[in-house]
């Protein structure tokens, strides 16, 4: 049986292997294991393929995605070029995202994965630090803000970040606590960046403003559309050192 995959639907059922299955991968009767779902068979892309790690280097922390725990074992799948969000266990039958979503982004940022949206996703908010050179993007999907909160997805100290084909609905209207700026609730907010850019994507529902970006180079919006936000501007880039590009 040398040079076959352990076969499993989900990942419950792969972080429920047995001592005598990881005892296979162990000693090469199984080469790794081929995962067909996370949270039922099918419900990801594509089946992908998780090898054992090695005790020394320790391939970091069960992450939900790239590395998963399995009693005292690690298994590892290196994802290239992307991710799809499914892999992370995120879905759109699940009411917060929120936890998976960001173990994603930070994967992402560090190996400088792109990110593919397959289906709209609730979370509470994101924050996408110091990213250079990736991609958020999707035909039809995106994120909506299920309970209201501060500033949406926030993008900071990042470059080269593009934002393509995205639907981002905020909350929508609340009351604001008393002494909290109107600064905080919008549905993008951008912070000492450069070269940030979103192309046919949809920004609405907006607590506030639609994308606010300050101390910023290089901004560009093309072909994208802004509505029902509920009060403040759709975009806003008048602060100091933003340069716009392009047209909502």
């Amino acid at each position: 049986m040398a040079n076959q995959f352990l076969v499993k639907n989900t990942m419950a059922d792969m972080r429920a292997l047995s001592a005598i299955e990881i005892a296979a991968l162990q000693n090469g009767t199984y080469d790794g294991v081929e995962l067909l779902g996370y949270h039922e068979k099918g419900d990801t892309a594509a089946p992908i393929i998780y090898y054992l790690a090695p005790v020394s280097p320790d391939p970091g922390a069960d992450d939900g995605g790239r590395v998963i725990a399995v009693q005292s074992n690690k298994l590892v799948h290196e994802f290239a070029d992307q991710i799809d969000v499914r892999y992370f266990g995120v879905s759109a039958t699940i009411t917060d995202n929120t936890v998976q979503f960001q173990k994603l982004v930070n994967l992402a940022i560090v190996k400088g994965l792109n990110v593919y949206f397959d289906g709209f996703y609730a979370i509470k908010n994101i924050q996408i630090d110091q990213a250079n050179n990736i991609k958020f993007y999707s035909n039809n999907g995106g994120l909506y803000q299920y309970v209201a909160g501060r500033n949406f997805i926030n993008l900071t100290n990042s470059s080269k970040v593009t934002f393509e084909g995205l639907k981002i609905k905020g909350f929508g209207q609340f009351e604001i606590p008393q002494g909290e700026s109107g600064t905080y609730y919008h549905n993008v907010y951008i912070s000492d960046c450069s070269e940030i850019s979103f192309d046919r994507c949809e920004v609405f529902n907006a607590t506030r403003g639609g994308i606010l970006s300050i101390r910023t180079n290089y901004l560009s919006v093309n072909n994208c559309r802004f509505y029902q936000n509920r009060s403040m501007f759709d975009l806003s880039y008048g602060y100091t050192h933003t340069k716009y590009d392009g047209r909502p």
